[in-house]
């Protein structure tokens, strides 16, 4: 995907500020790009999300996968993913 450049003008004054867009970085934004939204749902409603429980509680995708490192940390009030699924019982721990 090629870089965009957008001018934006504060104001009166002639600062001009240059933001380049990237490729989608936050591992929800690739999983939008990849399966599409899910409306009205969060990730925090989602099955597929799990939390990895240490001193610390980590929220990763089952479908995104896990490389124990921040990359792959998803956050519950993200809008979830075209493969949401609804949250059945019991499968919210880290199998």
């Amino acid at each position: 995907m090629p870089e965009k450049v957008i001018e934006l003008r504060f104001g009166d004054s002639s600062a001009i500020a240059a933001v380049r867009r990237k490729p989608p970085t936050k591992s929800i934004d690739k999983m939008h790009a990849a399966h599409g939204a899910a409306p009205g749902h969060r990730c925090g409603e989602c099955a597929e999300l799990v939390a990895k429980r240490y001193d610390k509680v980590y929220w990763k995708c089952r479908l995104y996968g896990d490389s124990n490192g921040p990359g792959t940390d998803f956050r519950k009030c993200w809008s979830a993913c075209g493969k949401f699924r609804e949250r059945g019982s019991g499968r919210e721990e880290y199998p």
